[in-house]
């Protein structure tokens, strides 16, 4: 019997956010924007008419169409780019530049002064508690600037007291906002470095190396760029294990970790993915430039054993092609990984141009263990 999915609504599929928004705290961003820019859209459209037909303040329903224009056009380009720093920056300069401007021009009496405590909440949502911090302490600094202009024109009901309780409302709501802001990136951040890192290695675990995975390769179509992933395999890991310990096998796995961290960019992502098992995610990166990486990481694991042992590894590269996913790119990328073990191990396996070869073996010690020797 065929199942039948239930339709969505214009409104679920527009809340939903796009592939390159739909991970981690890019997932929280969006759907904070969306519905603050749902609210404050919302909050524009009804004060516009009402200026216009009741208040008669049409400088005020001008520039809230301005405001609801630019935010607008911003949020477009965030769901189409994904640059963050374009929304957050718009909204919250926007809406900090509209009060101030409401509240000078407007009615006192009209309790216009309320909306100052209203905005630090956009730049800490939107911002991050540094630079909301900033964003709050800049809106003060010229709602005081206006205020004490107002006090200086004669503004009837502009007080001295009615601008220390504005002003102090506001750094009030900005301190709590910092301090929950801050509590919560600092929790957040924790969990998820425990959740994404293995502790062992330090590297990325598997289940965060796909994550970015996923995002590197929407990246990478968008800009049409390469991307090419490297699968590594320690060589005769479980005869390490057996004849010399899990300490010395876990020396072995923190040294190859720190030699692909030492021998890669800072935008690359290596990662452990099982026992002895590594991957490392290069952007910008072809298949033969990934082969050349391979091939140095492979001559620094032979040349510097581990306690007296010498480690080698197997590698598998490939490039992402068009319409791969991650489980097209890894088979690929772990077939020539097979590849490199048939062929005797200590080598890096890679498509065409490339060629599967194993280089000079580096000068070792005589007392250096050489599992190969086994076979």
């Amino acid at each position: 019997m065929t199942q039948v999915r239930p339709r969505r609504s214009i409104i679920s599929r527009w809340l939903e956010p796009p592939p390159h928004l739909a991970c981690g705290d890019q997932r929280r961003h969006f759907v904070l924007a969306t519905w603050m820019y749902v609210f404050g859209g919302g909050l524009l459209g009804f004060f516009i008419p009402f200026d216009l037909l009741y208040t008669g303040y049409v400088h005020h329903a001008a520039a809230q169409a301005v405001a609801l224009a630019a935010i607008t056009i911003a949020y477009v380009i965030y769901r189409r780019r994904g640059d963050a720093r374009v929304i957050s920056w718009v909204s919250s300069g926007t809406v900090g530049i509209l009060i101030v401007f409401l509240i000078a021009t407007g009615n006192p009496y009209d309790a216009v002064f309320a909306w100052a405590a209203f905005f630090p909440a956009i730049p800490f949502f939107m911002l991050g508690a540094g630079w909301g911090l900033a964003a709050a302490l800049a809106f003060v600094l010229g709602l005081g600037i206006a205020l004490a202009d107002m006090l200086a024109r004669g503004v009837p009901g502009v007080t001295l007291v009615a601008i220390y309780n504005t002003l102090g409302a506001t750094l009030g709501i900005t301190a709590i906002l910092y301090y929950y802001e801050h509590g919560r990136a600092t929790a957040q951040r924790t969990m998820e470095e425990a959740a994404n890192t293995d502790f062992l290695t330090g590297l990325v675990n598997r289940r965060h190396f796909q994550t970015v995975f996923e995002l590197e390769a929407e990246r990478a179509r968008r800009h049409h760029r390469p991307l090419t992933l490297l699968l590594v395999d320690l060589d005769h890991f479980k005869a390490i294990n057996d004849t010399h310990g899990h300490d010395v096998g876990d020396q072995v796995l923190r040294h190859a970790a720190q030699r692909m961290v030492d021998g890669t960019r800072r935008q690359d992502v290596a990662g452990r993915i099982g026992g002895e098992e590594f991957a490392l995610l290069l952007p910008e990166t072809a298949e033969a430039q990934g082969v050349a990486v391979a091939e140095k990481l492979r001559r620094t694991l032979d040349a510097q054993p581990v306690d007296g042992v010498r480690v080698t590894a197997s590698i598998g590269v490939a490039e992402m092609r068009w319409g791969d996913d991650w489980t097209a790119l890894f088979a690929t990328a772990d077939q020539r990984l097979y590849a490199a073990k048939a062929g005797g191990r200590n080598r890096v396996v890679g498509g065409e141009p490339a060629r599967a070869e194993a280089g000079e073996p580096a000068p070792r010690a005589a007392n250096v263990v050489d599992f190969s020797a086994a076979e």
